[in-house]
């Protein structure tokens, strides 16, 4: 018995033993699987580099070119996207070309492709550029240009037999390149046009089926872009053209689907000083600001905007248009800056000014509106000594006048100006205590001084204090006249009164009622 118990420990051992020599290997190859489980598609189906045009008629063309593979060259793509131009498409250019309706389903790397597309114009170069993407949704690069001419009408290629009525064209003439789509019974396109400027810099993009009506809602089969050069037109205020305006006429036609319109600029025609750039439309008298869209067309940047008639367009920089603002002393300019023509400082000014035996110091940060009674910006601000005989007295004997000014002319400063006055200390009488010294300005209308908030640096004899307006300004002991006694007056009668009313609720609240306790102590 014992022995076989002993031969039954052996086995396990061996199982035993055998599982622990296995374990690696099945851990190496379950590592595996969850490695292949979470592996990521990231390799994007190779680049086509034989697209060509193989055959035309009147209206169509044939392409031709290499299936790439799902991952580079290998397997099958998931799906093709061609597009098409009258003008050469590159990265930048490749959102505004046209795509082709009914792409077919890639076949397998290496297979022949080919694809017709049709609804073209006659006698038209095209251009034509693909992308293949995989089902993991990774792009190829752009393929190859490709280029061909549809034939004249009649020209043959089994694209315009039949002896039908030829089919009606909507034309685009940008500048003298001339770009045709055909349209369809009741007016609209029957594909998608994309004219462009002959630099590439402009661009006017319909979509398939829109109509572009006049003033009595009829489809017309032409329009034509031009540039204004000869003619002074209104702008809106603060605002610098860049670049050219452009005139879609005949003007007041109507698009019944908004089109695209995309003008670009070179970054040498932008002013100094802008702080945003618009598109406007207009005519010879207003101008009316669009919401437009940053792009890039033609290497350039550009903005494009929606549009439903045709108009004058152009691109306008928004600028701050400021004069200069001097500020002076006793007739001489000390320092300037740059003042909007809304009373907006374009940068801070620090002014300091040798005043006897004294300095004065002003101070006005980035921003500050400053105005005159007319509500406009000043030209100068000017800063001027005055004598104590040209001042009224203070309201008390014990008050001194110390380093009196004036700042002219009346204007009103948001949020404020700071103002610091370092005063000579031997000027002060006996008596005096500097903490009590304050910045005070004298208010004509009610005749007397008013303290403005004041700090006092009594180690450094300055006193600093803040305006929201300009007038005649001195540093004062104490202002008699000040103390707030009527504050105190109103304070002791309110007190009172609070007494008189809670001792009035008290005496009103009814007796209590004696418990049965109390009564019968009371018998």
């Amino acid at each position: 018995m014992a022995e076989r118990r002993t031969m039954k420990a052996g086995w396990c051992a061996i199982l035993l033993s055998l599982l622990l020599l296995l374990m690696p290997s099945m851990v190496s190859a379950n590592g595996a699987n969850m490695e292949a489980s979470v592996s990521v598609d990231d390799i994007p189906p190779a680049n086509v580099t034989d697209l060509a045009v193989s055959t035309a008629t009147t209206y169509s063309l044939t392409l031709t070119w290499t299936a790439p593979g799902d991952d580079g060259n290998n397997g099958t793509a998931a799906e093709y996207d061609i597009r098409y131009a009258t003008s050469n498409i590159d990265n930048e250019t490749w959102g505004f070309a046209i795509q082709a309706s009914g792409e077919p389903a890639p076949g397998p790397a290496g297979s022949n492709e080919t694809f017709v597309v049709g609804g073209l114009a006659a006698a038209t170069t095209y251009y034509f550029a693909l992308k293949a993407v995989d089902d993991a949704g990774n792009w190829a690069n752009l393929s190859n240009i490709a280029s061909g001419t549809t034939l004249t009408s009649g020209g043959g290629g089994g694209g315009g037999g039949g002896g039908g009525p030829s089919p009606s064209y909507f034309t685009v003439d940008f500048l003298g390149k001339v770009t045709s789509v055909p349209m369809s019974w009741d007016g609209s396109l029957a594909v998608p046009l994309l004219a462009t400027s002959p630099e590439g810099t402009a661009s006017l993009k319909i979509d398939k089926g829109t109509k572009v009506l006049d003033a009595a809602g009829k489809p017309v089969d032409e329009l034509t872009i031009r540039t204004v050069t000869n003619q002074p037109l209104p702008f809106l205020p603060d605002t610098i053209r860049v670049g050219d305006i452009y005139s879609l006429t005949p003007s007041d036609l109507v698009f019944d689907k908004p089109a695209t319109l995309t003008l670009s600029f070179s970054s040498s025609e932008v002013p100094e000083g802008t702080l945003s750039l618009t598109m406007v439309y207009g005519s010879e008298t207003s101008w009316h600001e669009v919401e437009v869209e940053w792009v890039s067309i033609g290497g350039l940047d550009a903005l494009s905007t929606r549009i439903n008639h045709t108009s004058m367009f152009a691109v306008l920089a928004k600028v701050v248009s400021f004069s200069e603002l001097d500020i002076g002393y006793m007739g001489q300019k000390v320092t300037s800056g740059n003042i909007t023509t809304d009373g907006f400082l374009m940068e801070s000014l620090e002014v300091t000014i040798q005043d006897g035996n004294g300095e004065l110091h002003f101070s006005l940060p980035e921003g500050t509106r400053i105005l005159n009674r007319e509500g406009k910006p000043p030209a100068m601000i000017m800063i001027d000594p005055v004598t104590l005989s040209e001042l009224p007295p203070p309201l008390s004997s014990d008050s001194i006048i110390l380093m009196p000014f004036s700042i002219h002319p009346a204007l009103t400063i948001d949020p404020i100006m700071e103002m610091t006055i370092h005063y000579d200390g031997g000027e002060l009488g006996d008596g005096i205590n500097e903490e009590d010294l304050a910045l005070a300005y004298y208010d004509e209308a009610r005749e007397k001084w008013v303290m403005l908030p004041t700090e006092v640096d009594v180690e450094a004899n300055t006193v600093t204090a803040w305006t929201r307006h300009t007038s005649t300004f001195a540093i004062l002991s104490n202002i008699a006249g000040e103390f707030p006694w009527w504050w105190i007056v109103l304070g002791v009668l309110g007190i009172a009164l609070l007494a008189f009313l809670i001792r009035r609720r008290i005496k009103s609240r009814p007796a209590a009622k004696p418990d049965a306790s109390q009564a019968r102590l009371a018998k």
